[in-house]
C-alpha cells in the first residue's frame, strides 16, 4: 500500500485516542482539500503487516480507543484497506460495531464525498 503519513496518537481525528493512517494517493479532486499533497499515486510502499506493527507500537501511548482511515482516498486502495481493518478488527470496530458496518459506513461516505465534488 503507499502510505502518506502515520500518526500514532491523536484526538483531532475522531472520537477518543486513536492511530492515523494516512493513505497516499486520490484522484478525486475535491476543491479545498486539505490533503492535496497526498493526491500523486507515489510515494512510500510499505506492507499491511509494517502498518499494523506501527499500531501495535503506537499502544505504547496508551490504549487505542480506535484508528481514523485518512488520505489521500482510503477507499482507492481498498484491498490494503480491507486486510488492515481485518487485523484490527477491535482497534477499528468502534463500540463494538462488526467490521461490515464500519465498511458499509466508509463506502457512504466515499460516495457521498465523491457526489458533493462532482456537484461543485
Amino acid at each position: 500500500m503507499l502510505l502518506h503519513a502515520f500518526v500514532p496518537v491523536s484526538r483531532a481525528n475522531g472520537p477518543g485516542l486513536r492511530a492515523v493512517v494516512y493513505f497516499q494517493g486520490c484522484s478525486l479532486q475535491c476543491p479545498g482539500c486539505w490533503n492535496p499533497s497526498s493526491h500523486k499515486f507515489r510515494g512510500i510502499e510499505v506492507t499491511v503487516p509494517e502498518v499494523a506493527q506501527r499500531f501495535e507500537e503506537a499502544r505504547q501511548f496508551g490504549s487505542l480507543e480506535g484508528a481514523t482511515f485518512s488520505g489521500g482516498e482510503p477507499m482507492q486502495q481498498a484491498e490494503a484497506l480491507l486486510e488492515l481493518m481485518g487485523q484490527f478488527r477491535t482497534t477499528v470496530a468502534e463500540a463494538g460495531r462488526e467490521i461490515q458496518q464500519v465498511l458499509r459506513t466508509a463506502m457512504g461516505e466515499l460516495v457521498r464525498n465523491r457526489t458533493r465534488c462532482l456537484s461543485r
